[in-house]
């Protein structure tokens, strides 16, 4: 009964790990070796060193954690991610917005929403081009400071302050008293990040333009047990094992399902669009419980083409038989970017259009992917001469 109860509890044990393994991202998984590593004494190698040093969070880390989790369209989020990858030494986004709605084949007034909601982010004054730029962000945060206008903070940024006061009509002390909230802003946004740009997040699968899958390389990594056993007990013998096999059916699992994701999205990687996909169906492809491959693609990133996907991105319902939700979002924000504003489309227009090109959709669900686009009525997308 006892050696029963102890292989229930070993199995549990086992499975638990493995599950926990199975779930880290390439970020979560390099700490918890890297601290098993030093909790346990394991020498350090040079492998290990070059794989397991743990690095400053950068500027553009902080970011796309924040915009993973904003509820924007793909357009949107590709031109915020294009804004975070030209910041420049010191933060600042010196660019030519003409030449990124060019780049996305959008307009100029889409670029600079897209421009606006970078500026919500935080740290206070991403999205400005120089320093009177990130103090203006900054200051509407305070409604007195929201009034002060761009001439007023030439003066007031070149201590030129009598002036400023005389255009405010305050004295001196007033305008001291206004502006004091200014020496706590930031001067520039990479101030307290790591002064080296760095890749956004490791991905976990890279798919090269060849349309091979190649896994990072701390996928292959694994504890020698051998040389350990010198120096540590058979408990934790035994629990490098586990981590062991839980490391190495994690890498095959990813692999697997990596592989379905580039056969049944190939039209995607081909530069085309995504096919509808679902958990369940690479659940059952695999013989895997849809939990299992749920925790194996939590945020777990895929790079193709030097843009990094997340990998739940490749999972998308069916808008309309044998059209992707994907596809369906792509036509309505192409159908809107090029209308004519003066009289712009409506539901039903983009509906029929959509039906030219041989995607069959209620005007209800037009309206519902052109709501979650963040994409205004038609009557208010119109642009009066």
């Amino acid at each position: 009964m006892d050696i029963l109860l102890g292989t229930k509890q070993m199995l549990s044990q086992k499975n638990i790990k493995k599950l926990k393994i199975l779930e880290m991202n390439t970020h979560e998984l390099n700490n918890f070796l890297w601290e098993f590593k030093n909790e346990n004494f394991i020498p350090t190698t040079e492998l290990m060193d070059e794989i397991y040093d743990k690095k400053e969070e950068s500027l553009e880390e902080f970011l796309w954690d924040q915009l993973r989790f904003l509820k924007i369209g793909r357009l949107e989020k590709e031109i915020c991610r294009h804004f975070v990858e030209m910041l420049d030494d010191k933060g600042y986004l010196n660019i030519s917005l003409n030449a990124v709605a060019k780049k996305f084949k959008t307009t100029i007034f889409k670029v600079k929403e897209v421009k606006k909601i970078l500026e919500t982010l935080e740290p206070a004054g991403i999205g400005a081009g120089n320093l009177k730029e990130a103090i203006i962000i900054q200051s509407r945060n305070y409604e007195e400071l929201k009034k002060i206008s761009p001439k007023v903070w030439d003066d007031i940024l070149d201590m030129r302050l009598d002036r400023a006061a005389t255009k405010l009509d305050i004295s001196m002390t007033d305008l001291k008293d206004l502006i004091d909230p200014v020496r706590t802003f930031i001067s520039y946004p990479r101030k307290d990040f790591s002064s080296k740009k760095a890749v956004i997040q490791s991905s976990d699968i890279i798919i090269s333009n060849e349309l091979t899958l190649t896994l990072d390389k701390r996928y292959k990594y694994q504890f020698d047990g051998d040389d350990l056993s010198k120096f540590l007990s058979k408990k934790k013998i035994k629990e490098i094992n586990l981590i062991n096999i839980a490391l190495e059916e994690r890498r095959k699992t990813l692999l697997n399902i990596a592989g379905i994701i580039l056969k049944r999205q190939r039209g995607f990687f081909k530069g085309g669009y995504m096919n509808p996909l679902k958990l369940s169906d690479l659940a059952e492809e695999l013989g895997l419980h849809i939990s299992t491959i749920s925790r194996a693609c939590k945020d777990k990133i895929l790079e193709y083409n030097c843009k990094q996907y997340r990998l739940n991105d490749f999972f998308v319902g069916e808008a309309a038989w044998g059209c992707s939700s994907q596809r369906l979002s792509v036509e309505i924000q192409r159908l809107v970017d090029t209308e004519d504003k003066s009289i712009p489309h409506s539901d039903e227009e983009i509906r029929k259009r959509l039906e030219e090109q041989e995607i069959k959709v209620a005007r209800r669900t037009v309206t519902k992917y052109r709501e979650r686009l963040g994409i205004l009525k038609g009557r208010l997308r119109k642009i009066y001469e």
